[in-house]
This record gives C-alpha cells, structure tokens and sequence, in this order.
C-alpha cells in the first residue's frame, strides 16, 4: 500500500545513491528499530503537547494518576518504569507548576500524589490530542496493521515481564 510503496522507493534510491543512511544490520536489528521508534513517535507527540509545556513523562503520570485519593509515590514508580530520582526530578516540576500535591502518607514514609484543578484540566485536553496526533501519523496502515502491531507490542511487553498489560 502506501507505506509499502515508501519503503520500496527508500530503498531503490538507497541502492541508486550506494550510501545507505544506517547500516543494513542496524536496520534489521529489532532493537534499534523498537528504540527509533519510540524516539520518533515522541518526538511527533512532543509536537502537540509540548505547547502546552508537558514532557510526554509529565503526559503519563498525569494519565496514572486517575483516583480522587491518588497514588503513592512508590506504585507510580512501578508503573512508569522511572528510578525513584528521576520520577522525583518530575514529580518536582509538574508540583512547581501546580499540576499535582503531594501529601505525606500517615506511615510517615512517603507520598501519596493527587492532580490538583489544574493538573486535572491539562490532563482531560490532553490524551485527545496525542490520539489525533497517533492516529494521524499512523493513518498510512490499514487498520488491521495497526491493531496487529499494538498486540505484537503488548505481547512484547508481557514477555519483558510487564505485568501491567490489559490484553
């Protein structure tokens, strides 16, 4: 189709010019794909919500933290995959802007997180945008590509041991 004809024309100008872009290895390496991938759909992403000055990490906690009580510090960790320093370094900037709260835990070890009014009105114009974005960019696939390649990641996850997938 489409994004087929794209990469037979890559590759036939490839060939033309003798210079490849990146090595044939690393661009049949699974890895370096997966990697380029991400780095690019972020970047794209980073297009429609970098306006309203949200990292897309920022984007994703602010889609986690998703009840009235919120979630502790710790839990959030597990489910971005972000060391505890990093997750605070964020956690630092989105308080500052008033985004979230953090209140101490009765234990008296650790936070618990919850979005304030204004975490809560980014976090609603948000998700619609990165969807129109995706969907946009993606439109090239049919359709059933695209539900083919979110179940090959979703299994990819599962078998990396994310125990947080929803098949």
């Amino acid at each position: 189709m489409k994004v087929d004809s794209v990469i037979m024309n890559r590759s036939i100008l490839a060939d033309f010019d003798g210079d490849r872009m990146v090595p044939e290895n690393l661009n049949e390496d699974l890895f370096y794909n997966l990697d380029r991938a991400t780095l690019l759909m972020r970047r794209h992403v980073i297009d429609v919500i970098g306006f309203h000055q949200v990292s897309p990490e920022q984007w994703e906690i602010l889609q986690l933290i998703d009840v009235p009580e919120g979630i502790t510090q710790r839990h959030l960790t597990s489910l971005t995959l972000k060391d505890k320093g990093n997750l605070s370094r964020i956690l630092a900037r989105m308080e500052k802007a008033e985004w979230i709260r953090r209140t101490q835990l009765p234990t008296g070890r650790g936070f618990s997180i919850q979005l304030t009014s204004k975490g809560k009105k980014i976090r609603e114009r948000l998700p619609d945008m990165v969807t129109k974005q995706v969907e946009r960019l993606l439109e090239p696939l049919p359709t059933d590509e695209r539900t083919e390649i979110l179940y090959c990641l979703k299994k990819l996850r599962i078998l990396l041991g994310d125990d947080d997938v929803v098949t």
